[in-house]
């Protein structure tokens, strides 16, 4: 009764406007206190959720600390167990040792058939001793993988860990964003609340000296939600013309130039110069756009282009077989056209073969190779080696294989290719047309080429350099190996450092 009386008692003092005014505003006070508390509850809910995130991360870090300290017990006792095996055999060996002495003094210098028995039969456990040592030494570099492999699991470990840390953080960070946000968003209301009741005052006002004042709200045309004022009639189309178009761009231009036409410069290669170098005669081309190419043919046969950049070609006489140097990074292909494939040398000593069927192999400089290797029915499986470990990546069976190789392999191809791995880590890589092997310590390479009637060897190092060698056949059976061409850094050495 006593709101009515004060209602009562407003209605009696203001306007029907102003009561309305005032009905929005107490809507309004409503809507904001409803906001606060939406707010309130988000945050309680964002609390809840760090703590949940919180007491995972805990569990999970005891989970994974009690699963390491139990595989390092369950490895160190397993060790233990094997050491004191060593320990029981070098003590029986000790006391078959201290027995056998014991025997040569009893018997002194007279061997008889026990002292005999005893050093066959002393032997003999010296023999399966050194076997049990050499196991043993097998049995510790598996170890050693091992601990590394643990190491590895460790690092990996901690790195998970990591992240949780760094999870955690940015979650703290989140809900301390979305305290500062909704501080913010309580301002921001009073803020609109107060731009709306200016803006609803100002738009009741009558009009003044013939403007209407309209209000544009964001995306109807103003931007930010700025007024702006519509004063009657628009501007005329012609003035929007003149507005797109500036003046002067439509006239039109004449150019007194006179128009000729330029003929472009011929390409076609002119012989220049002939004469006889140190490999053999020569021919040098040229054009009128600057480019010149040199063609040697030496007494061997081949053909050898030396061109105007520092790049060159050598062809063997039956073209089955092409060699290019490009100098501008240092690297070389060799193409071998009727069996299709390829070889590529880099300069810093990594190797890819291409062959047909993607078949590929990769190996870089530290080491590590690839292969992917097809078999008989056309399925293709990859290799993959890595600090004398092999995994193999299968996709017909689904599954990848992780192997630990010790002394030499091979891998067999379904074309009749294969590649051996040996014990120094030097690959030898075995194909129809050529012999290829890549040494582990230097990174050179040497090709032999097969099925030639003479023997030609392609040479490469990592030091951007490489030569190509005949090896003939004197009268007296003995090889010779000659230079037919060299590239890189050493012809420019032979050149005079050019």
């Amino acid at each position: 009764e006593e709101e009515e009386e004060r209602r009562a008692m407003e209605r009696g003092g203001r306007s029907e406007e102003e009561m309305q005014r005032v009905e929005r505003v107490r809507q309004m006070e409503c809507q904001l206190r409803d906001t606060i508390a939406h707010s309130d509850l988000a945050a309680a809910a964002v609390n809840g959720l760090k703590r949940e995130l919180k007491c995972a991360f805990e569990s999970k870090a005891l989970s994974l600390a009690r699963t390491f300290r139990d595989r390092e017990e369950k490895r160190e006792a397993k060790w233990k167990e094997k050491e004191e095996g060593m320990e029981g055999e070098k003590e029986r060996i000790e006391q078959l040792r201290l027995q056998l002495e014991r025997e040569r003094k009893m018997v002194r210098k007279d061997e008889t058939a026990k002292v005999k028995e005893w050093r066959d039969k002393y032997e003999t456990e010296q023999r399966a001793h050194d076997e049990l040592k050499k196991k043993y030494s097998k049995e510790q570099s598996l170890r050693r993988i091992g601990e590394t492999k643990a190491k590895k699991e460790r690092e990996e470990t901690s790195s998970v860990m990591e992240t949780l840390r760094k999870e955690n953080e940015r979650m703290k960070k989140l809900v301390e964003g979305q305290q500062r946000e909704r501080a913010a968003s309580r301002g921001q209301t009073a803020h609109r609340a107060a731009l709306t009741r200016a803006e609803n005052e100002a738009a009741a006002a009558p009009r003044r000296n013939g403007m209407q004042r309209t209000r544009y709200g964001s995306g109807a045309g103003g931007e930010g939600g700025e007024e702006k004022e519509n004063v009657g009639p628009s501007a005329a189309p012609a003035a929007a013309a003149a507005a797109q178009y500036p003046q002067g761009i439509l006239k039109n231009v004449r150019f007194a130039d006179t128009t000729f036409t330029v003929q472009p410069p011929d390409d076609r290669m002119y012989e220049m110069e002939r004469g006889h170098a140190e490999f053999g005669p020569y021919v040098r081309y040229a054009n009128e756009i600057g480019s010149n190419v040199t063609v040697s043919l030496p007494d061997c046969g081949c053909y050898i282009f030396h061109y105007a950049n520092g790049d060159a070609r050598h062809i063997i006489p039956d073209e089955s077989v092409k060699f290019h140097y490009l100098a501008g990074t240092g690297s070389v292909r060799i193409d071998f056209p009727i069996d299709r494939c390829q070889v590529r040398y880099f300069a810093d000593g990594s190797l890819e073969i291409l062959r047909s069927g993607k078949e590929i192999t990769k190996c870089s400089i530290n080491g590590d190779r690839t292969e992917t290797i097809k078999r008989a029915d056309g399925s293709i499986y990859a290799e993959i080696w890595r600090n004398n470990t092999r995994s193999i990546y299968d996709g017909k069976m689904g599954e990848a294989r992780n192997m630990y190789h010790i002394g030499a392999t091979v891998t067999h191809r379904a074309c009749g290719s294969w590649v051996c791995l040996h014990s120094n880590n030097d690959l030898e890589f075995v194909e129809k047309s050529f012999v290829l092997t890549y040494y582990a310590a230097t990174k050179n390479v040497r090709l032999m080429l097969l099925n030639q009637p003479t023997e030609t060897q392609y040479v490469l190092h990592p030091s951007e350099s490489g030569e190509i060698l005949h090896v003939v056949v004197n009268a007296k059976g003995e090889r010779a190996k000659m230079q037919c061409v060299d590239v890189g850094y050493q012809a420019r050495m032979r050149q005079g450092g050019r």
